[in-house]
């Protein structure tokens, strides 16, 4: 691979494939955040999102909507990018494994085993879990919602502040 030795030398990626263990089913609706989120007031607008059979997300894309699948992945890498590009449709929308929202009812006896299945097959995604589980959960099963991005009051969540005059719930960068 024509990646930097970061990616191969970072002690803690993929452990996020776990929240997809069937551990997690004791539980009807998990909310997974990232270490590091600023949280700035009552989160229940956002846990008042849940929706049954969903993984809610918010899209890495966001606002623009410019960026697709297949800028998760390393195109350099040609065997593996070309066999992932004809496998799966990789020009759709994807979400961040910043925070995510779900009904345990999508953890099947399998998920976990799959993840890192498709992560052994196509081992180039170039923000670890984030593109195996975006490419799970947008192309086998998609499950994926852009989680709601505000009401009339406030933000509920982004990766940054797009406008300092909005007033977030939590930001993942300040």
């Amino acid at each position: 691979m024509n990646r930097t030795p970061h990616w191969f030398q970072k002690q803690f990626q993929f452990h996020k494939f776990h929240l997809f263990n069937i551990f997690f089913k004791k539980w009807d609706y998990i909310f997974y955040l990232d270490c590091g989120i600023n949280i700035f007031s009552d989160i229940s607008p956002i846990i008042n999102e849940i929706t049954e059979n969903t993984l809610l997300a918010h899209s890495d894309a966001y606002s623009k909507y410019e960026w697709k699948l297949h800028n998760q992945f390393d195109k350099n890498n040609t065997e593996y990018f070309t066999k992932l590009n004809n496998t799966y449709k990789l020009n759709d929308d994807y979400f961040q494994t910043t925070i995510m929202l779900y009904d345990t009812k999508i953890i099947e006896n399998n998920t976990y085993d799959n993840l890192l299945s498709l992560l052994i097959e196509y081992p180039i995604s170039i923000t670890n879990d984030q593109g195996i589980i975006a490419l799970y959960f947008t192309n086998i099963k998609p499950l994926f919602k852009q989680i709601k991005t505000h009401n009339e009051i406030l933000y509920f969540y982004d990766y940054l502040s797009r406008n300092k005059n909005n007033k977030y719930i939590m930001l993942k960068s300040i």
